[in-house]
């Protein structure tokens, strides 16, 4: 048996095979009168059993040596001296926190091996419920909250190893200076952060708050172990929480990949007084740490914002293949700008199904693939990147006014809207062009044969003008062009070529004589300018 543990009736751990033997020595000494309590008894056979099943423990921190209580006094050592020793054990285990606030006046700062990229042993800190509420500001019942007040500038919470933390049911607060610093910091580590509720410092608001929920990854593209590394918690998942009087739900960071955030509640004191503040910020290169560094496929979906005191809820500045679906943004605000601003550095963005009333879903400069489908519309659509004109569509689709890239050179199918019974087709580069249905259509763009065509039809598909391979080098009009009528004296400056009718030209003038109105005249002429003069076509 190779199990790890110290003492199992201290802290609830599974023994090795030499503690065991050493355990029953001394409880059945030999050449020893004495009674055998039935405690012992009970106490050895518990201590069989849990070393023979070898599963991860759970530790009543109120019964672990040192034991970890709240009961107002800074418990900042015990929790250090707990982790130490299950790290130097090698062993992982379930850390139960009872109703009641735990007091730590440092940061609990996760140990590791300390050998190149570290490693350290899974760790599930485990509460007995969170302070949780839909409405502002009232957190009713009892539930463990962790009061952690440090000044360090790393964070409250701080891992650094490959290795798993699981922190759920419980609340996180600083119930006094958080002097900015981010609740939670991770760099090698994967976090599963749910059932929790983060509170930020009492007094500040949704134009005061300065202090962060969770940062993911450091600023330099290396993995190590420093506490500035680049992000390797792959899997990481923050979900179903609540986030009050906090700046920043989550910051992606450097090699922050495939991070999942879905089902979070943010409240109305929340708030990010930051130029371009946003609930959720993902920026590849770690404020440019690592240029040209993207943050792929993070994901965020299903979350519960009031963002009246967000300019946006995701601020995209250095992200790949980001997925924001299905989120809900209440009560915006003049604070309030878009839903996601987009640089012009991040590419394949995904915004689909999102709540916003009366503010544009994206702003910015969209570069990729883009898809938009709004709360309001049942209409997707495929926007990839490359030109750039006016996108105007009801249903805060964009704003009016905005522009939006679409389409790139050289490539086909650069901009398609898909045609239904009664909807406008639209493809551009060697695909059918269609405004109107194909029953009844009005213009219609066609490639097919050698040189493509261009016709304006009429109701019931009677061909009024076309140009193309059935008329090489000429228009066909199946009816007569009317051109517009003036009076002599409100004829246009003239551009070669140009022809008109005239209303009230003299009597009898020839064939290429200047058009004039000598006071009375009532004779109407076709009329073009010859580059000086407005002259007689016919009549």
């Amino acid at each position: 048996m190779s199990l790890l543990g110290n003492v199992w009736a201290t802290n609830k751990m599974a023994k090795s095979l030499a503690q065991l033997n050493a355990e029953i020595a001394s409880l059945f000494p030999d050449n020893t009168s004495g009674l055998i309590t039935p405690a012992s008894e009970r106490q050895m056979l518990t201590d069989v059993v849990a070393s023979a099943i070898g599963v991860p423990p759970a530790i009543n921190l109120a019964l672990s040596t040192p034991s970890i209580l709240p009961d107002g006094t800074d418990q900042s050592a015990n929790m250090t001296a707990l982790l130490a020793s299950l790290q130097t054990l090698g062993q992982g285990a379930t850390l139960l926190f009872g109703p009641g606030t735990y007091r730590f006046n440092s940061p609990i700062v996760f140990p590791n091996d300390g050998v190149g990229i570290p490693h350290q042993v899974a760790i599930v800190l485990q509460g007995a419920g969170s302070q949780w509420s839909g409405e502002t500001g009232a957190y009713p019942g009892q539930a463990t909250m962790l009061d952690i007040r440090t000044s360090d500038a790393l964070g409250h919470i701080q891992t650094y190893g490959i290795g798993s933390l699981t922190i759920r049911d419980m609340t996180i607060t600083d119930g006094g200076s958080s002097g900015g610093n981010p609740f939670l910091f991770t760099t090698n580590t994967t976090l599963h952060v749910t059932h929790c509720t983060f509170l930020g410092q009492t007094g500040f608001n949704g134009t005061t708050n300065n202090q962060d929920a969770i940062v993911l990854g450091g600023t330099n593209p290396v993995n190590d172990g420093s506490t500035n590394a680049a992000f390797q918690g792959y899997g990481t998942v923050i979900s179903e929480n609540q986030f009050d009087r906090i700046r920043r739900l989550a910051y992606v960071r450097v090699y922050a990949n495939g991070v999942v955030i879905e089902k979070n509640w943010v409240e109305r004191n929340s708030g990010n007084p930051l130029a371009n503040g946003s609930v959720i910020e993902i920026d590849g290169t770690g404020a440019g740490g690592a240029p040209g560094n993207f943050a792929v496929g993070t994901c965020v979906r299903d979350n519960v914002i009031e963002i009246s005191n967000y300019p946006y809820f995701v601020n995209n500045l250095w992200g790949a293949n980001t997925n924001i679906t299905g989120n809900s943004l209440f009560d915006p605000t003049a604070t309030t700008v878009a839903g996601v601003l987009e640089s012009v550095n991040s590419v394949d963005t995904y915004v689909v199904g999102n709540l916003l009333t009366g503010k544009p879903y994206v702003t910015g400069h969209i570069t990729g693939i883009t898809y938009f489908s709004p709360a309001t519309s049942g209409v997707p659509s495929n926007l990839p990147a490359g030109v750039l004109g006016p996108l105007n569509i009801t249903g805060n689709f964009i704003a009016t006014g905005q522009t939006c890239q679409v389409g790139t050179a050289g490539l086909t199918n650069n901009l398609q809207f898909p045609q239904t019974s009664g909807i406008a087709k639209v493809s551009v580069d060697g695909v059918d062009l269609i405004f109107g249905n194909t029953a009844s259509g009005s213009m219609f763009f066609d490639n097919s044969g050698s040189g493509g065509k261009f016709i304006f039809r009429t109701t019931g598909f009677a061909t009024v003008l076309d140009y193309g391979n059935a008329n090489a080098g000429k228009w066909t009009l199946a009816a007569p062009i009317v051109v517009k009528s003036y009076t002599v004296a409100t004829l246009p400056t003239g551009v070669l070529g140009a022809q008109a009718q005239v209303s009230d030209g003299d009597a009898g003038l020839a064939w290429g004589a200047t058009v004039i109105n000598s006071g009375a005249g009532a004779t109407k002429y076709l009329v073009w300018y010859n580059g000086a003069n407005w002259t007689v076509v016919g009549k």
